[in-house]
């Protein structure tokens, strides 16, 4: 079915299809890419033809169908039986399509031979007739050739060698236009690269006639070289376009090291809920422990991933979410019992999180510092009573949640007594107790229950 409707896509993209056969093409094309790819490359073609052929389909006469049997075989589409008009456009199709494939066969320039035997002879002056009608290959070009922004060619000046230069280069002795002693076999055919002698570079990599060198081997023994004066040169005007040398492939030097190599860490992972489904849309921030830097945040995308570039250093990775609880890094509800990653240059970690429900209750209030105003991204805290069978043990911290811009939080936990504390910086700065003074000693208890609590106000020691 398939190699059957690429043969109808000629005609398809001509609209030479009766309405049947179309259908079946278009059903085939709704699920073959590779189809309507080329079904786009045979459209542009007949578009560009159209105007060729409009003229001449008036002189071509109707194609008449052979006798076709009375049934088709069996799962075949039926042809339309093609036009004129459309058997030329298609022959022309073919036609341009080889032309187009022998151009691109072509890979190599041709030039014209000047190699070392008589061609340095021959140089500073036209070539002969014989010389133009005989071009061969050659491997490479002489010189990079400079081209405009719009691909044409810069003006090029071409200089004349004098002849004691022409003279010094068909001797075959000294050195030759490549600058190694003497001729080399096999390099016939191998345009020279370098600047010839006699000639000189000049600004904008323009040449100029200098004087022929002294003791030039091309002159008589005891003969003194003769003074040659440069002529000026005719001068062209630049293109317009601004010039560029044609660029060259790009290459990193030994013991340098390269562009691509890895200046961040990777940080990337999966979300989870409880039922073990990925998550989208969960906010996953770092915290930097070595150094006081903001939170590097991101999200997780539609499949529960998520990757954060960060630089080497000590980090704190943690999930928030409105409907789950905080989590820090190795399921912990608070930011003092989880584990610091460590990062080094090039890392790729990868920490997965899976998300708990809140509690049914939840406290609300504000954070206060000792001035009265809001305190932003404190940490608030909630802690079980300490141990009675323990005399002296602290409360053991429970679920932590951040404070936002305004100071305000909201901490989700289940129903029970709760000692509650809240710390600007909870890395170096131990936290104050609701309650009295702030101390621990002092701290009240705050009931949970089925009534939330709203108006809680936590104030910061100084």
């Amino acid at each position: 079915m398939h190699e059957q409707v690429r043969g109808l896509l000629p005609e398809y993209a001509a609209g030479g299809l009766d309405a049947a056969t179309r259908r079946r093409v278009d059903a085939h094309l709704a699920g073959c890419a590779a189809c309507r790819a080329e079904l786009l490359e045979w459209r542009a073609l007949a578009g560009a033809l159209e105007p060729l052929v409009a003229g001449r389909a008036a002189a071509v006469p109707a194609w008449t169908p052979p006798p076709m049997p009375v049934a088709p075989p069996s799962g075949s589409i039926a042809r339309r039986p093609r036009s004129g008009a459309r058997l030329l456009l298609l022959a022309l199709a073919i036609a341009i399509g080889s032309i187009g494939l022998r151009w691109r066969g072509t890979t190599r320039p041709i030039l014209p031979d000047v190699g070392s035997d008589g061609g340095s002879a021959r140089a500073g002056r036209a070539l002969a007739p014989d010389d133009q009608a005989a071009p061969r290959h050659v491997d490479r070009l002489p010189t990079p050739v400079a081209r405009s922004g719009s691909g044409s060619s810069a003006p090029v000046r071409v200089v004349e060698r004098g002849p004691e230069a022409s003279a010094h280069g068909a001797s075959g002795h000294g050195p030759d236009s490549t600058g190694a002693p003497g001729h080399e076999p096999g390099r016939r055919d191998r345009p020279s690269t370098a600047t010839p002698v006699g000639e000189a570079v000049g600004p904008a990599g323009t040449t100029a006639t200098s004087g022929p060198p002294s003791g030039a081997s091309g002159a008589e023994p005891g003969t003194p070289a003769p003074k040659s004066t440069p002529e000026p040169e005719p001068t062209r005007t630049p293109s317009p376009e601004t010039s560029e040398a044609t660029p060259t492939p790009f290459a990193t030097a030994t013991g340098v090291p390269s562009p691509t190599r890895a200046t961040t860490t990777w940080l990337r992972g999966n979300v989870y809920g409880p039922d073990g489904f990925p998550r989208a849309e969960i906010s996953v921030l770092a915290d930097r422990l070595d150094v006081p830097a903001p939170a590097v945040a991101g999200s997780t995308d539609l499949e529960g991933r998520y990757a954060l570039a960060l630089p080497p250093g000590r980090w704190l990775l943690r999930v928030d979410a409105p409907a789950y609880q905080p989590m820090w890094h190795a399921g912990q509800a608070n930011p003092y019992g989880a584990d610091p990653i460590e990062l080094d240059l090039g890392d790729d970690r990868r920490v997965d999180f899976h998300l708990e429900p809140n509690p049914p209750w939840q406290v609300e209030g504000r954070v206060l510092d000792a001035f009265g105003a809001p305190a932003s991204q404190a940490l608030v805290l909630a802690a079980y009573p300490p141990d009675p069978d323990r005399p002296g043990e602290a409360p053991r911290r429970a679920w932590a949640v951040f404070t936002g811009p305004d100071g305000r939080f909201a901490l989700a936990l289940p129903p029970g007594a709760w000692y509650l504390a809240a710390s600007p910086d909870w890395r170096s700065v131990e936290p104050s107790w609701w309650g009295g003074d702030g101390s621990l000693e002092q701290a009240d208890r705050l009931g949970i229950g089925a009534q939330p609590t709203t108006s809680l106000e936590l104030r910061l020691r100084p």
